[in-house]
């Protein structure tokens, strides 16, 4: 039993607990011909952006908005919190989705 990751002999691998899900790969492309070969390492998306319960779609069905637009009505719908003595705000990060779409994260 030996774990290239962590470099121990208590475990295997596969089952080492500092690295879940899947496991990184290169693939070999291009090699038929000669000198156009390379390795492509798939991008990997991690679970907490696809699983995270804040982030939110906005979709304008009338009309257009912009960015600072949606952070305005943002800020207009849902107000800052005061903490202690100095008020906290949320800051508010949009990104255009396209089609008059916006992704952002909800406090």
């Amino acid at each position: 039993m030996y774990c290239e990751i962590c470099d121990c002999v208590e475990h295997f691998t596969s089952r080492c607990p500092k690295f879940r899900g899947d496991k990184p790969c290169a693939i070999p492309c291009g090699y038929a011909v000669e000198g156009l070969g390379f390795y492509l390492i798939p991008p990997s998306i991690t679970p907490q952006q696809r699983n995270d319960p804040r982030a939110a779609v906005i979709r304008v069905t009338d009309g257009t908005l912009t960015i600072p637009n949606v952070i305005s009505e943002l800020e207009r719908l849902i107000p800052g919190k005061w903490k202690w003595k100095w008020k906290w705000k949320w800051k508010w990060n949009v990104e255009s989705g396209g089609n008059n779409t916006f992704r952002t994260l909800f406090p």
